[in-house]
């Protein structure tokens, strides 16, 4: 999605100060007091007082700069809160460009990341109190947002965990898939926060929270058990990293739904998340299938496609433990689509599952190398 951003100006100082903050990166659109407006593409000019401006501009625009005081902006926008899933990110300045103070949305939002922006652009001083960045701690309901992770765990158990983490609780985390770059090397990781390397561990560990961040399905049920039983842990966060590759290949004109049905049996099998698909991946002349864009759609996932010399220097290079077939060299002159399409999607070596096949398609599935 392209971020829209309102920055709105009215004094003169204020006005000024726009035209330092349009060199940000993002799409923008500028609201100035007519009084010090000067015609210029993406400028408007507002009469005061701007109450009906900022009703429009806080319904249609994502983030928010106010260059204005503080209270004259909680006034301003205080008629139009809902909640922090749907209220655009604010921030709010001084207009000598001093301070950057994060008013609204500032964690889930992104109006903490916004302030930094601001401030590191224009040299305010940023004015930030969003907990998770206090206490330089993980952000739990963003926790892997940046690469596109997903949370299974109910809001209410989010907010149970993260104020464990904030108030230096102790919580356990375990990884099994996905990006591993979540939290940057130079810092310090949160002594409350004890890593394990299974599940196994995890349960030995202090606390009642834990984030797990899995593409397997068995997480849900540990040994068969309700995994907050099994884990001894009441409150626990379940984070879907996009770690899966699913190659396929198919006939002319399959439906959506055969392509559908073999994918979530497939998926099934492995005991892996439908949630952790990050692309579905096939030759370049299937790209235009109807099923497999529809299949792509269903998922919010691309579909990637591959040439001929691509699928078949995977075959040629001797890395991977897969065999050409004949049928699809025959017809095609390739010799296989969906295990080399999985494999130089996921950059991995290996399949988690080699060919598995209908009479109208084919399927293989690789996890990510990260």
């Amino acid at each position: 999605m392209n971020t829209r951003t309102a920055l709105v100006a009215i004094s003169r100082k204020g006005a000024s100060l726009v035209q330092d903050l349009e060199a940000l990166e993002g799409t923008k659109d500028v609201f100035v007091n007519r009084r010090w407006f000067v015609a210029k593409e993406g400028h408007k000019p507002i009469d005061l007082p701007i109450n009906a401006t900022i009703q429009t501009i806080f319904a249609n625009y994502q983030n928010i700069i106010l260059i204005m005081p503080v209270g004259a902006a909680v006034r301003l926008i205080a008629p139009h809160l809902r909640d922090k899933h749907s209220d655009p990110a604010v921030v709010c300045l001084d207009d000598s460009g001093n301070f950057s103070v994060s008013l609204l949305s500032g964690h889930l939002g992104g109006a903490d990341q916004l302030t930094l922006k601001i401030s590191s652009h224009i040299g305010s001083i940023p004015v930030i109190t969003s907990a998770s960045y206090m206490g330089r701690t993980i952000p739990v309901d963003l926790l892997g947002h940046e690469f596109d992770w997903t949370i299974e765990s109910s809001s209410s158990i989010v907010t149970k965990v993260s104020a464990d983490v904030v108030n230096g609780e102790p919580v356990s985390l375990y990884q099994q898939s996905g990006e591993t770059s979540w939290w940057p090397k130079h810092k310090s990781f949160p002594d409350n926060i004890t890593k394990s390397a299974t599940l196994d561990l995890l349960k030995d560990t202090p606390g009642d929270s834990a984030l797990i961040i899995s593409d397997e399905m068995y997480v849900f049920g540990y040994h068969n058990q309700p995994l907050e039983e099994s884990l001894s842990k009441s409150n626990i966060v379940i984070y879907r990293p996009r770690s899966l590759v699913i190659g396929m290949g198919c006939r002319k004109g399959v439906a959506f739904e055969d392509l559908q049905e073999l994918l979530v049996s497939s998926l099934s099998n492995l005991n892996l998340s439908p949630k952790s698909i990050r692309t579905i991946a096939t030759a370049d002349i299937k790209g235009g299938e109807p099923g497999l864009l529809s299949l792509a759609a269903y998922y919010n996932v691309p579909l990637t496609t591959y040439d001929t010399t691509q699928l078949n220097a995977v075959f040629e290079s001797g890395k991977y433990m897969i065999s050409p077939s004949d049928s699809p060299l025959r017809l095609v002159g390739v010799g296989g689509v969906c295990e080399p399409s999985a494999l130089l999607a996921s950059g991995n070596t290996r399949l988690l599952m080699p060919k598995r096949k209908t009479d109208r398609a084919t399927i293989a599935v690789a996890r990510m190398m990260f």
